[in-house]
């Protein structure tokens, strides 16, 4: 196979990761939503009309990139007909974790191709509930750029290259927040409150004697791990410590279904909740199940989900 050959797959494998043509873009992603079954935004169809831009943090050395992404995503937010504005109910923040520019391609011990890769993770916050919803990953988005010559000429390339990936990483956020994230998350998802014995839950998750608390220990967060192996049982916990628990719990309920039989088997679940489960249901209804499965195998610790507590907010 051939460089050309490599590379394509590689580019293909990673989607709108990787630096196209506007116009191509724009017809590619008109293809997308018609296959998929997806239709193009209006402002009836946003989930709420306003978003505001909270704290970018920039854990990289490449100086200013948290002002650059900042700016492009309120252009992309507004692209899609939401309002940026710093009184809006729900709060995009997140922090960019990776910056790296390397060589990719070598023709006689010169760099002639170098790849851009950025790394970045999201989170949608109800500012009114304190609901945290995440809407990107840590995955990371790569431009490439061709570039032979002075240094002046790479730098230069690696700027307009940076602003693909960024611009590439704002257009999943914004895809995210539409698709991914449901219409009534703020009542489907966990708020402190919710959680109504954080001390007796974990605990359990702690001791692992069962197969769900053992799955959910293996899918936390490190830090979430040692503060859970680390607890004690005597006294209580505190609000900093809730809260990181209650966004690790929603991670949970908005990614693959947590049903799997053995995991479940020692759990008494309603009908009702096994035959959404038979299902295996997408969108909002596979948050909504997750949120119904947490809550009947823990149901001293977290509280009962209300259908139509909040209804569909911020519209």
């Amino acid at each position: 196979m051939s460089w050309s050959d490599k590379e394509g797959d590689r580019l293909r494998h990673r989607g709108l990761q990787a630096s196209i043509p506007l116009p191509a873009l724009l017809v590619a992603f008109c293809l997308l939503l018609g296959g998929c079954g997806y239709t193009l935004q209006t402002k009836g169809d946003l989930p709420f009309e306003a978003v505001s831009l909270g704290r970018i943090d920039n854990k990289t050395t490449e100086p200013k990139l948290q002002d650059q992404f900042n700016r492009l995503l309120a252009e992309t937010l507004s692209e899609y007909g939401f309002y940026v504005t710093k009184t809006a109910r729900y709060s995009l923040e997140g922090e960019v974790k990776q910056f790296l520019l390397r060589p990719s391609v070598e023709l006689s011990s010169v760099a002639t191709q170098y790849e851009v890769i950025i790394r970045a993770s999201f989170r949608l916050v109800d500012r009114e509930t304190g609901r945290v919803s995440p809407v990107l990953a840590d995955s990371p988005y790569v431009t490439y750029f061709n570039s032979v010559g002075k240094l002046e000429s790479v730098l230069a390339q690696k700027e307009l290259s940076s602003r693909d990936a960024l611009k590439n990483l704002s257009q999943a956020i914004v895809m995210t927040i539409l698709y991914s994230v449901p219409t009534n998350f703020s009542s489907l998802l966990l708020t402190v409150q919710d959680i109504r014995d954080p001390e007796g839950l974990v605990l359990k998750l702690k001791a692992q004697q069962d197969p769900l608390s053992r799955y959910i220990m293996s899918r936390f967060s490190e830090e979430m791990r040692r503060e859970i192996e680390n607890y004690s049982g005597s006294g209580g916990l505190p609000g900093t410590f809730k809260s990181a628990l209650a966004g690790e719990l929603n991670a949970l309920l908005q990614g693959a279904s947590l049903y799997e039989r053995d995991r479940f088997a020692s759990v008494a679940l309603t009908e009702g909740t096994r035959e959404m489960a038979a299902r295996e249901p997408k969108s909002s209804d596979r948050v909504l199940l997750n949120r119904l499965l947490l809550q009947e195998a823990y149901p001293g610790e977290l509280a009962p989900y209300q259908q139509n507590r909040e209804g569909r907010e911020g519209r």
